[in-house]
């Protein structure tokens, strides 16, 4: 998209980064960076006189993904889906760049309430197949429409409506979790990490690498010396387990130490009992846990539990003495998805991160770290 071209559509990002700027006499001035969930172009929805881009918008790197809309299609959608479109009018009023048309579509929705779920919904159905053969260019525009507002809504509103928006700067690539956190990380031993194409211990040393980066990026703790109070960051502690459980660190607010019992860890094989381990988290929070502080249990397991029945009864038991159960169900674990759903705080949605390879758990570490961690803060 460049400066002075028609101005006819908007893009959303769907996924990659770019660069917005103005060309000038005197050179070139960076108005900033746009990644995922960003639109632009939205000037000329706006404003029909916009005749021409005012600015450019360039990639930074190649493989930048944009949904492009068409100006007609996307208010056709909006006339007749207007609960669904709530996210698209509150970035327009967070920009004050509401106008007349948008105003008179949202009427009936005083600002805030226009992010809740409609009664509703909107059902599409989109196959490539359907864009170059059978679908007319109308469908095929308002289908991408109608896409990119649940993608839009997606992205400011991932949990309450009415208290989360959209940032209006790019987020940052190196965070560390802030909060004030008692985490106990659960880690499944058993025989069934096994990997068949290379070390066989590779998967257990994946997740080894995966709990020592995720206590790297957490600001620990401060303990004062006098009263023992604890302020300032997190704890963690760290539990393995197969046929039993092995207590690898009480709860601690020493990086270092925790590292290095990390790092010493073997594998155990054997069999997957959770519910055991569960309660043996339940204890250490018992033991060296406050309950002015959240608690969060962390559990990483690759299959369904040796006994279902008294894993299912742990998870309750955890819950009703308010720690939190985060899920991390990877690769064959997927397919018990309803039932460690269960396992699960609620809502599952926000409480279990669906892991396809163990390799996600290095490469998408601020995806875990934003789900477990409240608080988050640049490097």
């Amino acid at each position: 998209m460049r400066q002075g071209d028609a101005s006819d559509g908007a893009y959303i990002v769907v996924s990659g980064d770019a660069i917005v700027y103005q060309e000038h006499t005197e050179g070139k001035k960076i108005l900033g960076e746009v990644g995922r969930g960003f639109m632009v172009g939205e000037g000329s929805f706006l404003d029909e006189g916009v005749a021409e881009r005012t600015a450019t918008v360039q990639a930074k790197h190649d493989g930048i993904v944009l949904w492009e809309l068409d100006r007609a299609a996307l208010r056709n959608v909006l006339d007749k889906y207007p609960h669904q479109s709530g996210a698209f009018v509150d970035l327009f009023r967070q920009r004050g760049k509401a106008n007349e048309w948008t105003n008179r579509a949202f009427q009936a929705q005083p600002e805030g309430e226009t992010g809740k779920k409609p009664r509703e919904r909107i059902k599409v159905r989109l196959r490539k197949k359907d864009i170059k053969k059978r679908a007319p260019p109308k469908l095929v525009q308002k289908n991408v429409a109608i896409r990119a507002l649940k993608h839009l809504h997606k992205m400011m509103y991932r949990d309450d409506p009415n208290e989360q928006q959209c940032n209006n700067f790019a987020c940052p690539k190196d965070i560390k979790c802030v909060a004030d956190l008692d985490v106990v990380m659960v880690l499944d031993g058993s025989g069934s990490l096994w990997y068949r194409w290379g070390p066989r211990d590779r998967n257990f040393k994946l997740m080894q690498k995966f709990t020592e980066d995720l206590i790297e990026n957490s600001k620990m703790a401060t303990v004062e010396a006098s009263s023992g109070q604890v302020t300032n960051g997190l704890r963690y502690g760290v539990i393995l387990y197969s046929w039993s459980p092995q207590t690898i660190s009480q709860i601690t607010h020493d990086k270092a130490a925790l590292g290095t019992k990390v790092k010493a860890m073997k594998w155990p094989r054997g069999a997957t009992y959770t519910g055991r381990a569960l309660t043996h988290a339940n204890v250490l929070f018992n033991m060296g846990g406050t309950k002015q502080r959240a608690q969060v249990i962390i559990l990483v397991t690759d299959g369904r539990a040796t006994n279902r029945w008294r894993a299912m009864r742990s998870a309750i038991k955890v819950k009703k003495n308010g720690i939190r159960i985060i899920l991390v169900p990877v690769k064959n674990a997927l397919r018990q998805k309803a039932e460690m759903c269960r396992w699960a705080s609620k809502p599952c949605s926000e409480n279990m991160i669906m892991t396809p390879s163990w390799r996600m758990l290095i490469s998408k570490m601020r995806w875990y770290l934003t789900t477990m961690c409240p608080v988050v803060e640049a490097k």
